[in-house]
């Protein structure tokens, strides 16, 4: 059962304010708290039983109604990590890949979490740690992918790959992507990367248009760890790291980022399992005839 609701949302998007008093008066019905973020909160002016959405209060919700589209999700789950309470992703985008819920059934669907009737899947972020000369390290987290990306007016870029400490290749090409097996229908999926189901623990490792015709995208256990480090051998060789297409940082040749999968996952309110492989064939079109019938 319910007794606190996170709500955090998109501003942006014209249908988020009547979402959420769709939602305000489902959880004043059923004596549920409301804790909404701060800009949320004060676009609603308040309400019954109703604060502003911090830290504490977070992790003491039994359920964060999280209302956008795909690209909020993923900046959310940043500022989420590494809370264990459970998310619920309606679709306020166009894609909504991710973001499965849409706001004409989140009523019901709020029925059947309080009814203990909706099971919890873990979606595993990446982390990259990266270092530099100076030996000072940051790192980040991405629900989907982290790149390792020439400069536009870049000539291509030479990548040194290890697994594990192994060294597996120097590779010329325009960047190396990382992705989660949630990310596998983003990034990876257009550079021609396999297609991965979420629920699983792994990480895909893919060249960017390599110079070379020996490369193929490589599946890894979650556990395993990406070195990637940028080495120049000519001019012109420039860089940057990417974080889900949201995150941009320059680096220098020699810098080196280790990715793995982050320690605890992001847990997601599955309302329609299977909708995967729906996903596939309505938004994707996998499996779909180009074969115009009579």
């Amino acid at each position: 059962m319910i007794s606190r609701i996170g709500l955090i949302g998109n501003l942006r998007k014209k249908g988020l304010v009547p979402l959420c008093r769709r939602i305000m008066n489902w959880c004043q019905r059923h004596d549920i708290t409301i804790h909404a973020e701060k800009e949320l909160y004060q676009a609603l002016i308040g309400g019954r039983k109703t604060s502003i959405l911090n830290p504490e209060s977070l992790d003491s919700c039994d359920l964060i109604c999280l209302m956008g589209g795909d690209g909020f999700l993923l900046n959310s789950c940043r500022l989420l990590y590494p809370t264990d309470v459970p998310v619920l992703p309606v679709n306020l985008g166009s894609l909504g890949f991710h973001t499965q819920i849409e706001p004409e059934e989140i009523i019901r669907v709020l029925n059947r979490f309080h009814a203990n009737s909706i099971p919890t899947v873990p979606r595993y972020l990446l982390q990259v740690a990266s270092s530099n000369k100076q030996k000072k390290t940051h790192t980040e987290f991405a629900f989907n992918d982290i790149l390792l990306v020439k400069e536009t007016r870049s000539r291509l870029i030479h990548v040194e790959a290890y697994i594990d400490g192994i060294f597996i290749g120097k590779v010329p090409c325009d960047g190396m992507v990382v992705s989660s097996a949630t990310g596998s229908t983003a990034y990876n999926l257009s550079t021609g990367g396999s297609l991965v189901h979420p629920d699983l623990d792994v990480m895909i490792l893919f060249p960017l248009c390599p110079h070379t015709l020996s490369i193929r995208p490589i599946a890894l256990p979650g556990k395993s760890r990406i070195t990637l480090r940028h080495v120049t051998f000519k001019d012109r060789e420039e860089a940057k790291i990417c974080i889900d297409g949201q995150l941009w940082r320059d680096i220098q040749p020699g810098d080196g980022f280790e990715i793995s999968t982050a320690e605890r996952p992001l847990l997601i309110a599955e309302a329609h399992p299977g909708v995967f492989y729906k996903k596939l064939n309505t938004v994707i079109r996998w499996g779909a005839s180009f074969v115009r019938k009579p």
